[in-house]
C-alpha cells in the first residue's frame, strides 16, 4: 500500500526568505483532533486554509471547507465564493485582447459561438453572441455602445433591428432607439402594430389615464369597449353591427313616444369638484329615469349606471314615427273640419 501525504501542524521557514513555506510529510496516516490550518496560527476547524502571508494573521487568502472554496472569506456558503459580501469589487475578469470579450459562456471555446459574451459594457446573448455584438449577435443587451447611444438600456436583434429601448429620461421605445414619449411604438411592416387581448374574459384589456380623463377597452361585459370621460372625436363616425341576418325576434318598439315623453331633459353639475370645475354645467338624461322605460339602454358598470345613447336611437325614431302619425291624423281631421266649415259658410251665403 502506498504512502499518503498529510499536512500537520508543523512548519519550516526558508532561510533568508521573507515568506515561509509550510511543508510536512508524514509517512503514515496521523489522526488529529482538528484539521490543519496552513497559517502562522495553530490548527483550526478549516479543512484547508492558505494565508496571505505567514507573517500576518489578518486572515486567509483561500479557504476550503466542507467541499466549498472561499476567496477572502473563511465561511464559503457555495462551491465557489469570492468575498465576504460586505464590500464591492471583490472579483474582476479582464482581457487585454478585447476582440472576444472579457468573459464568454458557451461552447465551443476559445473563440466559438458563445452563449453569452461581456464586452465593452455590452452583453450579448444567443447562438452567435460573438465579439461584434451589434453586428452579428442574435441578441445584444447593454448601456450605450454599438449604435445604441449613450445613457440607454436596450435590447437589440440583428434580424429585426431595435427591439426595446429605455432612455435615461424614462422613455420606452419599441422598434425605435430614440423614443420621445413615455411609450413609443414604431413599425416598418404592414399589418397590425399592436394587439391587446384579455382571453375573452370580462375585465379591462387596455387602460390609460391622464388626470381625470382617459380611455380603456375590454372584450366582454359588464365593462365597456371604449370609454372616455373627456372629449372624443374623429374624421369618421362610430359604427355598430346591425345586419338583419344576425338578428332574430325583431319587433317594433311599442309606446315609444309615450315612454320618451316620460323622460326628463335636465341640466346638472358633477359632484366631483375638480371635474365640475373643468366641465361646468352639463345637459343630458338621468340613467335611473331611462332605466324605468328603456332598461336595455342602461349599463351598470361596477355599480355606476351609464346610458347608451345608441340604444335610444331606435325608440326616438319610432317615437318620431308615432308623432308623425298623430300629426297626419290631425291634418286629416283639420281638412275635414275645413270642408265642413266651407259647406256651412256656403249654405249661409245662399240663405241670405
Amino acid at each position: 500500500m502506498g504512502k499518503r501525504a498529510f499536512f500537520r501542524n508543523h512548519f519550516m521557514r526558508s532561510v533568508g526568505a521573507k515568506s515561509a513555506v509550510l511543508m510536512a510529510l508524514v509517512a503514515a496516516p496521523v489522526m488529529a483532533s482538528a484539521n490543519c490550518l496552513l497559517s502562522k496560527t495553530v490548527c483550526s476547524s478549516y479543512d484547508l486554509d492558505f494565508p496571505v502571508n505567514i507573517n500576518t494573521t489578518t486572515g486567509p487568502a483561500l479557504t476550503v471547507m466542507g467541499g466549498n472554496a472561499g476567496i477572502g472569506t473563511t465561511a464559503p456558503q457555495t462551491l465557489m465564493q469570492v468575498g465576504d459580501g460586505g464590500e464591492v469589487g471583490k472579483m474582476a475578469i479582464n482581457s487585454l485582447d478585447g476582440t472576444f470579450g472579457q468573459l464568454q459562456i458557451g461552447n465551443p471555446f476559445p473563440h466559438g459561438e458563445a452563449s453569452m459574451v461581456f464586452l465593452s459594457g455590452v452583453t450579448g446573448f444567443g447562438s452567435e453572441a460573438t465579439s461584434s455584438l451589434g453586428l452579428s449577435a442574435v441578441w445584444s443587451l447593454g448601456v450605450g455602445g454599438y449604435g445604441i447611444g449613450g445613457e440607454k438600456f436596450a435590447f437589440n436583434n440583428v434580424a429585426h433591428g431595435p427591439i426595446l429601448t429605455m432612455t435615461s429620461a424614462g422613455f420606452v421605445g419599441i422598434g425605435t432607439t430614440s423614443p420621445t414619449s413615455l411609450l413609443q411604438v414604431a413599425g416598418t411592416e404592414a399589418g397590425t402594430i399592436a394587439y391587446i387581448s384579455n382571453a375573452d374574459a370580462a375585465g379591462t384589456a387596455l387602460s390609460a389615464q391622464n388626470e381625470d380623463s382617459g380611455f380603456y377597452g375590454a372584450l366582454g361585459t359588464p365593462t365597456y369597449g371604449v370609454y372616455s370621460n373627456g372629449q372624443a372625436g374623429g374624421t369618421t363616425a362610430w359604427a355598430n353591427v346591425s345586419d338583419e341576418r344576425l338578428k332574430t325576434q325583431i319587433e317594433v318598439i311599442p309606446d315609444a313616444l309615450e315612454r320618451l315623453l316620460s323622460l326628463r331633459g335636465v341640466s346638472y353639475h358633477w359632484k366631483d369638484k375638480k371635474r365640475d370645475q373643468k366641465e361646468g354645467e352639463k345637459i343630458g338624461l338621468i340613467a335611473q329615469d331611462v332605466e324605468k322605460v328603456f332598461p336595455q339602454a342602461v349599463i351598470n358598470v361596477q355599480g355606476t349606471k351609464m346610458v347608451s345613447s345608441t340604444d335610444l336611437m331606435g325608440p326616438m325614431i319610432q317615437g318620431m314615427k308615432q308623432m308623425n302619425e298623430k300629426l297626419q291624423s290631425l291634418e286629416r281631421e283639420n281638412q275635414e273640419l275645413k270642408a265642413r266649415l266651407n259647406a256651412i259658410e256656403a249654405a249661409l251665403s245662399k240663405s241670405m
